[in-house]
């Protein structure tokens, strides 16, 4: 762009501001011939002053002797009218202990509010003019009428626990401390701005120059709560700040079910079972109540307010091959389990067992024994036997020695390795007809180890025998030699 075109532009732009000026003027200047014209009254509004609120007396930081002592301040700014007053005091500088004072002086800025008791007070003035409201600063000041009195003093604040539930007790406790060893005329604790009595935790600790110990306990709603102390000894009071604690909240875990026996969808149990049994636990150390109901019914139980642990039912007439359901149903204060099992019977038993050797649970028997029993079938099939044995209960897997196709007849069976003394052996007989399988097991004790004077046979005494005779013999040929 050459100069000449810049020089141009330029003009142009001052010509457009001039005449937008002159514009502007010209409505301003019919605006107000017009107002003239019709009257119109044109008001400036401006914002009304901020209220300001001056405290004057106590001084702060100020210690006085009298209770009774006044308290002045000044008060200006707001809409013009009157302002109004609030008057607080409290011996906490927040304003939230049981000793708050809420005076509504009306227009009055001197005022003489009722005796104080000694103590240091905070004290702070609320201004309103109907519409704004503002408050001053806080001051404190300690009133000492008794000049000889210590105030006491409240130390290891304290709540447990901190967190829980609203069935969970909650402890507050405070060190209650005089100089003078003045008891105390009350120590109380204020949660959530109510307040509330505490007792001694030992009452017959009456020194108080090292601190006495009181608590309160109680439940709490949710949520999260604040507390604070205060406390007398009749003459002068103190306080302590506002704390926050506890925290109580819901509850989220329900009582489990465990360990049930029978087990889940078992089968061939025993129809001659007296209990049914579970483990019930609260993660959250709540007591329970329970029920167990069974279908077809056999047996039903219940209990409330227990704790941790293996519930049981009685149960009685059970039939054979036959499907059982137990409903276990658990509660704590906020929830509900419900657990559902099932086991099934044996079959009607096809065939007996008698005449057993060794007897179950016989003890003192002699190594190796022959096993005996005498078998029976219902309806008169052939059996194919078969023998084993373990050396613990549930374990008899090692396979001894098989009878096949025997019909209604005793049959034996060498326990060959039963080679230990004292010693627990546990067997059992297994019983095939072709179509149904089933098993019985017995157990028996081994004799202890006594071979040096049995052995099954009477080696053992002749030796001994031998070694008398031999010392004897000695012993005569000794004395021979002697007389002569």
């Amino acid at each position: 762009m050459s100069r000449l075109q810049k020089r141009g532009k330029t003009k142009y732009k001052k010509r457009i501001r001039k005449i937008f000026l002159y514009f502007s003027l010209f409505l301003l200047i019919s605006s107000i011939a017009y107002a003239t014209y019709y009257n119109v009254t044109i008001t400036w509004k401006t914002a009304n002053p901020d209220i300001a609120i001056t405290l004057s007396h106590p001084i702060q930081g100020d210690e006085i002797n009298t209770n009774t002592t006044n308290f002045t301040w000044s008060g200006t700014g707001g809409d013009g009218t009157t302002l109004e007053y609030v008057l607080y005091a409290d011996t906490q500088s927040d304003f939230t202990s049981p000793f708050k004072r809420t005076i509504d002086t009306g227009t009055v800025y001197d005022y003489t509010p009722t005796p104080f008791m000694d103590g240091k007070w905070y004290w702070r003035v609320e201004g309103t003019d109907g519409s704004d409201v503002n408050i001053s600063e806080t001051w404190n000041v300690t009133i000492r009428t008794n000049a000889t009195n210590n105030f006491p003093s409240l130390s290891d604040m304290d709540v447990s626990p901190t967190t829980g539930y609203i069935d969970t007790t909650f402890t507050y406790t405070v060190n209650f401390t005089d100089a003078d060893n003045d008891s105390a005329d009350f120590v109380n604790v204020t949660i959530d701005l109510v307040n509330y009595s505490m007792i001694e935790t030992n009452a017959s600790d009456t020194d108080t120059t090292d601190g006495k110990l009181y608590n309160y306990t109680t439940t709490l709603n949710l949520g999260t709560h604040n507390y604070s102390f205060s406390c007398s000894d009749g003459i002068s009071v103190n306080s302590t700040e506002r704390y926050t604690n506890p925290v109580v909240g819901e509850h989220k875990t329900p009582p489990s079910v465990s360990n049930e026996d029978p087990t889940n969808n078992s089968e061939g149990i025993d129809n001659a079972t007296t209990t049914l049994s579970i483990y019930l636990s609260d993660s959250e150390g709540h007591t329970m109540n329970w029920t167990i109901e069974t279908s077809p019914d056999i047996g039903s139980s219940s209990g409330n307010d227990e704790t941790n642990g293996t519930k049981t039912c009685t149960v009685s007439g059970l039939d054979y091959n036959t499907t059982y359901t137990w409903y276990v149903n658990v509660s704590d204060i906020y929830n509900t389990t419900n657990v559902t099992f099932s086991f099934k019977t044996e079959i009607e038993p096809f065939f007996t067992i008698s005449s057993v050797f060794p007897l179950n649970g016989s003890t003192n028997v002699q190594l190796q024994p022959y096993l005996y029993a005498t078998f029976n079938h219902t309806q008169g099939l052939n059996m194919n036997i078969s023998w084993y044995y373990g050396l613990s209960e549930g374990n008899e897997t090692i396979f001894l020695g098989f009878d096949n196709d025997i019909v209604n007849s005793t049959q034996n069976e060498l326990f060959y390795t039963a080679i230990n003394h004292s010693t627990n052996y546990f067997w059992r007989i297994q019983v095939d007809d072709g179509i149904n399988v089933g098993n019985r097991t017995y157990h028996f004790m081994t004799d202890s180890d006594v071979s040096f004077i049995s052995g099954g046979s009477s080696a053992g005494i002749v030796g001994i025998v031998g070694i008398i005779g031999v010392v004897g013999l000695i012993f005569v040929m000794t004395s021979r030699k002697r007389r002569y």
